[in-house]
């Protein structure tokens, strides 16, 4: 019988590493499943500036990748790199899911641990919070200029999918996103024709532009007064390109649930998105 692929968010294994009974959780989950570790939240453990803490998580994260076909997936902003120059060299015939995104560099760093320590942790946490920064003063910045035109009369989106809607438009921002993403990569510029074609037959990536989108609905556009919050951080968000890749992706964090839940059913993703608490009763159940 062919096992679900499961990921997990940082959160996630946060919570594995936490719970009294993890020895059993992870015993269920190796047997069950095989399980698909985002680089990107290794990277987060790795910026633990706890070494004990550090120690526990890495040890969750060694014990989950011997389930059969366990893999470490590369950090997003990799996969999307690799996913971009394929497609560079493939154009017509490419194919996703035919991209290596599979890190034995992780997986072996995860087991021998030559380079995570306290001098990593340093650096790797200054950089997620330098990210991070970048990224709500981006778009956080631009909430002014949105709130006057809707001072002048310009109705407001009053949700994510109507914001895409109108954004999905022949020259709308989408796919501008989708542009700049790619020409950051490819070093050129493509069209919107060709963009559309690499979105539309590349998960992953659409995955990302949606996130995108949803990032400026919450930070720019939503009325923060009513409708529901997408507040989630930039790896929490850019956790979306990890789903097409998994057929349940575990998190423990409530807010990046429901935008993974939001990005998995605009993008028509069968990924399940599920609560650690759901994931852990599932299986004490069984």
């Amino acid at each position: 019988m062919t096992k679900r692929i499961l990921g997990f968010d940082t959160s996630g294994v946060n919570a594995l590493a936490d719970d009294p009974d993890s020895n059993a959780i992870i015993a269920g989950l190796v047997l069950g499943y095989e399980v698909r570790l985002p680089a990107s939240s290794v990277e987060e453990i790795a910026g633990s500036s706890r070494p004990d803490r550090r120690t526990r998580l890495l040890d969750v994260c060694q014990r989950l990748l011997t389930s059969d076909g366990s893999a470490c997936i590369w950090p997003f902003h990799r996969v999307v790199e690799l996913l971009i120059n394929e497609f560079e060299q493939k154009g017509s015939t490419f194919d996703w899911r035919s991209v290596r995104v599979r890190s034995t560099e992780y997986e072996r760093e995860i087991v021998h641990r030559e380079m995570v320590g306290d001098e990593l942790a340093a650096e790797q946490l200054q950089v997620v919070r330098s990210l991070e920064q970048e990224f709500a003063q981006v778009f956080n910045g631009a909430r002014p200029r949105f709130e006057e035109l809707f001072s002048q009369g310009t109705a407001r989106p009053r949700t994510f999918i109507e914001l895409l809607s109108q954004l999905q438009g022949t020259g709308g921002a989408y796919w501008l996103y989708g542009i700049g993403l790619y020409e950051r990569v490819g070093k050129h510029r493509p069209d919107e024709a060709v963009i559309r074609q690499f979105i539309d037959n590349c998960p992953p990536f659409r995955a990302v532009v949606l996130a995108t989108v949803l990032a400026q609905y919450e930070r720019c556009i939503r009325d923060l007064k009513s409708g529901t919050s997408y507040r989630a951080g930039r790896i929490d968000l850019y956790m979306s390109a990890y789903l097409p890749y998994c057929d349940v992706f575990v998190t423990n964090d409530a807010c990046q649930e429901r935008c993974l839940r939001e990005v998995a059913s605009v993008g028509k993703f069968p990924t399940e998105i599920v609560g650690y608490g759901s994931l852990r009763n599932g299986l004490m159940v069984a």
